[in-house]
């Protein structure tokens, strides 16, 4: 949770839906490691499925966030409107 800065109500929810898609796989640290006081930890491993699919989710992605060329970023200048000039009707 420190490194998405996520809450635990929004992670954990993802991280159930992801374990259940086969995504990932997870267990229980083991009863004699955890401190007192706290619950013992569940730790999440990726699975095949999981790196596979999550590598082509990530591409897809990235490939949105590519800047576009510029030649796809500007329209073309509209082409003056018959009886319009200088933005008024003529």
């Amino acid at each position: 949770m420190r490194e998405t800065d996520l809450p635990s109500g929004t992670l954990y929810p993802v991280l159930a839906r992801m374990e259940a898609e086969g995504w990932l796989v997870s267990e229980r640290e083991p009863a004699k490691a955890h401190g007192e006081g706290r619950p013992r930890r569940r730790y999440y491993t990726l699975t095949e499925l999981g790196r596979s699919t999550g590598a082509g989710q990530l591409a897809q992605v990235m490939q949105r966030l590519q800047p576009k060329p510029a030649s796809a970023r500007f329209r073309p200048a509209l082409a003056p409107i018959a009886g319009l000039t200088a933005g008024r009707l003529a």
